[in-house]
């Protein structure tokens, strides 16, 4: 059993923090087009990427990666026509995605009535259509399963060949990596007969599951052109714990930025909104948050909003919260 899966992955480690460069932020743009004119037909490439609007909500807003001008071109052409709302979004100038929302009733329609070789692989991929059950709320722990696709039968219907051409050419070139998330998916040695894994045979070069250590859920489906690795963080590349300097609390975010919270005045927090006082700066470049100091650091310009998972957010407000505690044991020292 499972000798489909191969008996090793790839390992890298990482030792240094990787650094979010906010300018990366600047020069993006998103644009509506309109589209007036509806589909003429479904092709298969057109039931492969709308397929989640048809079997969850016609309202779910699909993101698609767009490789270069050729690309979209057949996009705007297969695909777009059967949503009313498109904007193409952008960074300096070079189109990066297409935003698709509103599926038109009439392609719900022609995807139900047109039968290809692409549905059973689409059935595969979505075995329920609760899209709401795969939102776990917290982190996971997942175990790298690499699949070991020449093992796999592969999948044969003529009308899909052009469309995993098409993927190939698209998405995995130049060391490209994509993924998918299936639903309703155990891992168990039965997948090997997935219709969907077996389809991906055909045109991916390499193929790993990640699957929930608890639930045993196959969450995601990591596709690339090279080998796919899984990067451990050492110690040095975590964010180092808090610290405080006179009034200032120092909160490493863990991606080269810094958070700053004034504790002068400072009334326990219940949510982090309630922090009266608050900076992000940039941590100097090869420096150490141990020798961080905002007085002589870079604030992050405003109007730049940043965002915090809730295990974060949850740990800096305790973090807070125990400074507070201390400073009140101390005296207000």
């Amino acid at each position: 059993m499972y000798e489909w899966i191969k008996d090793r992955c790839l390992l890298e480690y990482n030792a240094k923090q990787e650094r979010f460069e906010l300018d990366m932020l600047t020069g993006f743009y998103k644009n509506r087009l309109t589209m007036d004119k509806p589909p003429s037909g479904m092709t298969v490439l057109g039931q492969y990427f709308i397929a989640s609007s048809v079997l969850d909500d016609e309202s779910f807003a699909q993101v698609i990666p767009v490789q270069d001008e050729e690309f979209r071109a057949i996009l705007m052409e297969q695909v777009a026509p059967h949503f009313t709302v498109v904007r193409e979004a952008g960074h300096e100038g070079v189109i990066e995605s297409l935003f698709l929302e509103q599926l038109r009733p009439e392609s719900k329609i022609l995807f139900e009535e047109t039968k290809t070789g692409i549905l059973p692989v689409i059935q595969d991929l979505y075995r329920h259509k609760d899209m709401s059950s795969h939102y776990h709320g917290g982190k996971r722990q997942l175990i790298h399963y690499p699949v070991n696709l020449k093992l796999l039968t592969p999948y044969d219907a003529p009308d899909v060949q052009e469309l995993q051409t098409l993927l190939r050419k698209f998405y995995f070139k130049s060391g490209g990596e994509s993924s998918l998330m299936p639903f309703g998916w155990m891992f168990e040695d039965s997948l090997r007969n997935s219709a969907l894994l077996r389809f991906l045979a055909g045109f991916v070069p390499y193929v790993t599951m990640l699957v929930d250590a608890d639930s045993n859920e196959v969450v995601v489906l990591r596709m690339g052109e090279n080998e796919l690795s899984y990067t451990l963080e050492l110690n040095s590349a975590k964010p180092q714990l808090p610290r405080r300097h006179n009034n200032y609390l120092y909160l490493d975010m863990g991606i080269g930025l810094v958070f700053v919270v004034d504790l002068a005045g400072q009334p326990p927090v219940v949510d982090w909104k309630d922090l009266r006082a608050k900076q992000g700066y940039y941590l100097p470049e090869d420096s150490d948050f141990a020798d961080f100091d905002h007085e002589t650091a870079a604030p992050i310009p405003e109007g730049i909003g940043l965002f915090f998972d809730s295990d974060f957010t949850k740990a800096m407000v305790e973090a807070v919260n125990r400074e507070l505690r201390l400073i009140n044991a101390l005296g207000g020292k």
